[in-house]
């Protein structure tokens, strides 16, 4: 009976974590949380370009390969924030998407973008119109810090999970251990029940997985894994390929998904950030107040209207996989239409 109690022990703290730090381990545990800090502070500034594809996108879509497209960049001191969020498919070029939108978040303002319709607004960074809590989740995990202080930092499973902020403030309550991540040799780290850290001290410290989950809520998780590491700015490694697992609910109602990370493109500290502290209008945008007003930017009304021609030839080249999927993009289309109208039109009032 003894010999059972104790394996069922043994199986219990490899699951729970509960057990596996020693009173002689906990230096260890620190200095190797400092390590892992002092890496992240390296990366003053990232501009990185990726697509995400999700497992499942295909059937719920009616699409072929559809993808999101995302090109963030951030300054450490809070600056800026650039992001420019976009979809595309096998048909489609992110270029083309109708609903794409890049946002500028500088000096207490965001400034928002409609690229198909040129149409920008401003908005005070705490209007709740900003949604900063619909930010990208993958921000968080690929940049490793939240940016921009005078805005809370948006939450990841009801939590702050920017590794600064949790290394920092819950390195006292870690467990700690050993593991093999995909062949290399990990010192694990983990918050019980909410945050799991895998780092590879031999390799510069590199977080190799890391598993965020929901209190209250055993059966939710969302667990990353981090690989092809490359050499990027001052010899900082940065992972191009990024695998996801989500875990929602329980029982019949349980939902899991894949998805992938593939990085396109990644600068750090590199002078070429600057490019993004701005964002370059098309032909013909239009300024849209929050009281109504609008006012034109710059000219070209007419490159605007060739413009829309070009994007609705290429947006309908390909035949859509479904009569739903034909639909929304035809509604999409005539809905972008209708609000250039309406903005032309009222342009042209303005100016008559």
């Amino acid at each position: 009976m003894s010999l059972l109690v104790a394996l069922l022990f043994v199986a219990f703290t490899r699951q729970t974590g509960v057990g596996r730090i020693k009173s002689d381990e906990r230096g260890v545990a620190d200095q190797l949380v400092a390590n892992v800090l002092i890496e992240h502070s390296k990366k003053e500034a990232i501009t990185i370009e990726y697509k995400i594809m999700t497992s499942g996108m295909d059937k719920y879509s009616g699409l072929e390969s559809p993808y999101i497209k995302r090109l963030i960049s951030v300054d450490r001191s809070g600056e800026y924030l650039y992001l420019d969020n976009s979809h595309g498919h096998s048909d489609m070029d992110f270029r083309n998407d109708p609903v794409r939108k890049i946002t500028l978040i500088k000096d207490g303002s965001a400034t928002i973008l409609s690229t198909l319709n040129a149409i920008v607004m401003n908005e005070p960074v705490d209007s709740p119109r900003l949604k900063m809590n619909e930010f990208p989740p993958e921000l968080i995990m690929l940049v490793g810090w939240w940016p921009l202080e005078g805005l809370p930092e948006p939450k990841i499973m009801g939590k702050e999970r920017s590794i600064e902020r949790t290394l920092s403030h819950a390195a006292a309550k870690y467990a700690y251990w050993g593991e093999d991540v995909n062949g290399f040799e990990c010192e694990v780290l983990e918050l019980p029940g909410e945050d799991t850290i895998w780092i590879d001290k031999n390799n510069g410290y590199l977080i190799r997985k890391r598993e965020l989950r929901s209190l209250g809520s055993a059966d939710s998780f969302i667990r990353y894994e981090f690989s092809d590491f490359r050499p990027v700015g001052d010899n900082i490694a940065f992972p191009f390929l990024v695998k996801t697992v989500e875990s929602f609910g329980s029982g019949q109602s349980k939902v899991v998904q894949s998805s992938s990370i593939e990085v396109v493109d990644v600068k750090i500290n590199d002078d070429s950030k600057s490019t993004h502290r701005k964002i370059v209008y098309p032909r013909g945008t239009i300024h849209v107040a929050q009281s109504g007003e609008v006012k034109l930017l710059n000219d070209s009304e007419r490159e605007f209207a060739k413009s829309m021609l070009n994007w609705s030839k290429a947006y309908f080249a390909a035949s859509p996989k479904s009569i739903n999927s034909s639909l929304l993009r035809f509604l999409i289309f005539i809905l972008g239409c209708v609000v250039s109208a309406i903005s032309l039109n009222k342009i042209s009032s303005d100016y008559t």
